[in-house]
């Protein structure tokens, strides 16, 4: 099984995916605390995917949300977080302020 989390509108609908979030409108995506315990047997997944959601989580609960990760995935499994490119961000920041355009570098 492969679980992706935090997939919002963009998920997988093989039969081997189960598609997770905290809000869903699709059959396709079950429901469920993603910062809590997740709805997994240990062991359970080969790889767990998500993608934007890493930076989203207070800083507090990243932890036990990793913890989770690891504790649904099987050993030799593989998780596969997606977060923003920070040396892009923080370009792309100083170039707005170097530009005098503060609003863009505020909202960067």
């Amino acid at each position: 099984m492969n679980v992706n989390l935090a997939c919002g509108g963009v998920y997988v609908t093989a039969p081997t995916w189960l598609n997770l979030d905290y809000a869903s409108n699709s059959p396709a995506v079950q429901r469920a605390n993603l910062l809590g315990r997740l709805p997994l047997e240990d062991s359970a997944a080969e790889l767990v995917y998500s993608s934007h959601f890493l930076e989203h989580i207070p800083r507090d609960q990243v932890a036990p949300f990793l913890q989770e990760c690891w504790r649904i995935l099987k050993p030799g499994g593989v998780v596969r977080l997606v977060v923003p490119d920070l040396a892009n961000l923080c370009r792309t920041y100083l170039h707005h302020r170097a530009q005098g355009e503060h609003d863009k570098a505020d909202f960067v």
